[in-house]
């Protein structure tokens, strides 16, 4: 259900707060979020070919240090990010001052999400549901049997939303695993409930239902759909819309 979180962006160890934002909303922010990047990230927006692109990127990570600002207590500025092998982002700071607060990102298009946790792994993936995928072939491709089936089994224009679903929600879990998606997507069958929003995840080589995540598909808007992984089962997963005043 989307709200909104308290003031006091406090978390427990069972949460997981995702937080989804039209980056339109922020253009005003775009010279005040440049001043935020580090070098490292600034050089990272000024290799963008087109200028849409390197807008985007900016107002993305603005937003999303802005935002870990808040859990971390510290100026959006001084948040210092280190990058595994595969490139998922984490927090570099002493335990002391980062409370082990843990995050993800994924944005398409002007839709931003980021995942916030305490002490979990998390991943989130968002997707604009394209008409110029060739969506079947793809899932022919890296689905498996099942999840094949289910997407050809959707009517009409279900067909591409559904495959959709099973995208975000795979590279939601390698993210959080911090597993490649190139490498990662056979080794993983997710199965949608009814409602299309619950996810069981199986393993390879051994199909097995793991227990140890929670995966959970929701849509951002009509055309965008979106998933969050979060390691342990237990997992509280609240949602809530960026506001517009939240930066100042």
């Amino acid at each position: 259900m989307i709200g909104s979180f308290p003031p006091a962006y406090s978390l427990s160890k069972n949460e997981v707060r995702v937080w989804m934002a039209d980056l339109s909303c922020f253009a005003c922010h775009l010279s005040s979020f440049r001043s935020l990047l580090s070098p490292e990230e600034c050089a990272r927006a000024a290799r963008f070919t087109f200028e849409r692109d390197e807008r985007r990127f900016v107002l993305s990570h603005g937003l999303v240090r802005t935002l870990l600002s808040q859990y971390l207590g510290l100026d959006p500025a001084r948040i210092s990010f280190q990058y595994s092998k595969h490139g998922k982002p984490s927090v570099q700071a002493n335990v002391d001052i980062s409370g082990d607060v843990r995050y993800s990102i994924s944005h398409s298009a002007d839709c931003l999400v980021c995942a916030v946790s305490l002490g979990r792994e998390v991943g989130v993936d968002v997707e604009v549901v394209r008409s110029d995928v060739d969506h079947l072939q793809l899932a022919q491709r890296f689905f498996s049997t099942r999840e094949y089936e289910d997407i050809v089994g959707c009517p009409g224009n279900g067909q591409r939303e559904r495959f959709f679903q099973y995208w975000t929600c795979k590279e939601a879990y390698l993210k959080a695993r911090g597993i490649g998606l190139s490498s990662g997507l056979a080794q993983i069958e997710v199965l949608l409930d009814r409602t299309g929003r619950t996810v069981s995840l199986l393993t390879e080589p051994v199909p097995i239902y793991d227990l140890r995540w929670k995966i959970q598909s929701f849509h951002v808007s009509s055309g965008i759909v979106a998933a969050v992984a979060a390691a342990g089962e237990s997992s509280e997963m609240m949602f809530a819309r960026v506001p517009e005043d939240f930066v100042n």
